[in-house]
């Protein structure tokens, strides 16, 4: 069958198994290595895929996952126990000689996942030495703070917790006397695409008045990752300085 053949070639673990009675119907040389087995001992004792896959003596939830469609793949993450490993992985639906059948393929990144956390680590302990705090506002509503870091928080006096369900995590904390002067800075830099500075007073929660020296800088949705326009702050406690 050349259908076996080219899933041999596949470099990541290929699989195949029934979705009625989940008996592994094929599984390719990349898989076969990884849970050391070979085609015909799960062919000739219709071995389940939960069994040689997971070490399960049930059904997982993925056997039978209901994102899987007849066309296109359902993509999505899972780390397997048995080999301690993160696999990205897509499957779908199609029909394997004549049954209704579940392939997978299953991609090793793990070795993507651990640098991804080492640099998310190093990203922290840069942030945490800022002087300041640094958010990114939806421009879209100009108000939203879709993220925060460094010491935002600290130093607009709220917890996660109050920020989220006393300001909605919108940018509340302006002082109301320097909204207009902000939201014109905001539509300039829209215009312009460049990275300007200003000063510009917040309101803590305990009420107190501080004066922050900000940098932003403008994102179109293009640029993003995500899609949404927004603007990058920087801010930086100044009020001790001009006094």
């Amino acid at each position: 069958m050349e259908l076996n053949w080219l899933l041999n070639e596949y470099d990541g673990i290929v699989y195949v198994s029934d979705m009625q009675t989940y008996e592994l119907l094929h599984m390719n040389r990349a898989g076969c290595e990884a849970f050391g087995v070979n085609e015909e001992s799960f062919r000739d004792h219709e071995r389940k895929c939960y069994e040689v896959l997971q070490s399960r003596d049930s059904p997982c939830p993925f056997c039978t996952n209901h994102h899987l469609k007849d066309s296109g793949f359902y993509e999505w993450e899972h780390h397997n126990d048995a080999l301690n490993t993160t696999y990205l992985l897509k499957d779908r639906k199609f029909m394997w000689n004549g049954r209704e059948a579940r392939i997978e393929f299953a991609t090793d990144i793990s070795g993507y996942s651990k640098k991804i956390a080492i640099q998310e680590k190093e990203r922290n302990s840069i942030l945490k030495s800022l002087p300041g705090g640094i958010a990114r506002l939806d421009a879209r509503d100009m108000k939203t703070v879709l993220w925060y870091g460094a010491n935002f928080l600290r130093m607009i006096g709220y917890t996660p917790e109050q920020f989220r369900e006393e300001l909605n995590s919108e940018s509340r904390y302006i002082h109301p006397e320097d909204c207009q002067k902000v939201a014109g800075l905001m539509a300039s830099l829209k215009i312009s695409g460049e990275t300007a500075m200003d000063e510009m007073r917040i309101v803590r929660r305990n009420g107190e008045v501080r004066t922050l020296n900000i940098t932003l800088s403008y994102e179109d949705g293009e640029s993003s990752e995500d899609g949404i326009p927004s603007y990058y702050s920087v801010g930086v406690d100044i009020t001790e300085m001009k006094a």
